[in-house]
């Protein structure tokens, strides 16, 4: 216990404190500390930065990406903080209403999104402002949904190695053709 302490930067005395004593930040340690004592293989991070201070965000992703690197533990890192994901993570998934409508390279996405919603994302955060997107000529909106039937079902298609998107073939033809 006091070894995963020690490894989210916490000291063995903070092991005999109550919780009203932590601040947020160190609150954020002691949950990776326990999710780790078990020596996972993966640990499920559901929104571990939403409600921290930007400087103590990126402790705890940097805590995260150590774990990774030490101890070989993968995090699946559920956010809404783009650029955090884009710092944090090598892999995304961008999800709506339940469904993956975008997978792969963070890279690769974050520099050519396909998908209309994956978009409008980046288009609302503020901290992805280096990445410019002309949404002006997208005339079908987040509608994307509207055409698909029993007849025409949407699936994955392979934009570039590790990158894909969920969408039907005139969809995906459209997509892929406003790029260019």
């Amino acid at each position: 216990m006091f070894d995963a302490l020690n490894q989210v930067g916490l000291k063995p005395e903070h092991a005999y404190r109550y919780p009203h004593e932590f601040s947020g930040g160190q609150r954020q340690r002691v949950v990776i500390a326990r999710a780790l004592i078990t020596d996972p293989q993966i640990v499920i991070a559901d929104e571990p930065i939403s409600a921290l201070d930007v400087s103590i965000q990126a402790q705890i992703v940097n805590i995260m990406k150590e774990m990774v690197e030490k101890r070989g533990v993968t995090f699946l890192f559920i956010a809404h903080d783009l650029s955090m994901v884009n710092y944090a993570c090598e892999n995304v998934i961008i999800m709506h209403r339940g469904k993956i409508l975008e997978r792969g390279n963070v890279d690769k996405i974050f520099k050519n999104p396909i998908h209309p919603y994956t978009k409008s994302l980046m288009k609302a955060s503020p901290k992805l402002s280096n990445i410019h997107l002309d949404l002006a000529s997208f005339d079908e909106g987040l509608n994307y949904y509207k055409d698909y039937s029993v007849i025409n079902k949407p699936s994955f298609y392979q934009v570039s190695d590790n990158h894909e998107v969920f969408c039907t073939k005139e969809q995906f033809d459209l997509w892929v053709n406003q790029k260019r």
